[in-house]
């Protein structure tokens, strides 16, 4: 599947092989958009949609729709704003 347009490509293990040889390694490029963006994707046992596995940058490696990102993933704690000194900044009032 293509991480840039979300394009589903199938291929035989002899045309992976080659558009892997072609490609110079994973990712490969996408016939749609031409961009080397296709990885390798899993299917959810719970509802069969696709997922990209945790080796694809940027990806958390589970279903979105059964497994939804938790809280602190979606909004992280900020990092504290630090002084010259590199100690944090006192609380403002």
């Amino acid at each position: 599947m293509c991480d840039a347009c979300d394009a589903v490509v199938q291929l035989t293990a002899l045309e992976a092989s080659e558009e892997e040889q072609r490609a110079d390694g994973v990712p490969l490029f996408c016939g749609k958009c031409g961009e080397k963006h296709v990885y390798r994707v899993a299917s959810c046992q719970l509802c069969g949609s696709y997922y990209f596995s945790s080796d694809v940058p940027n990806s958390p490696g589970r279903c979105m729709i059964c497994f939804p990102p938790k809280r602190e993933e979606l909004d992280p704690e900020p990092e504290p704003i630090l002084e010259d000194d590199g100690k944090p900044l006192p609380p403002s009032e």
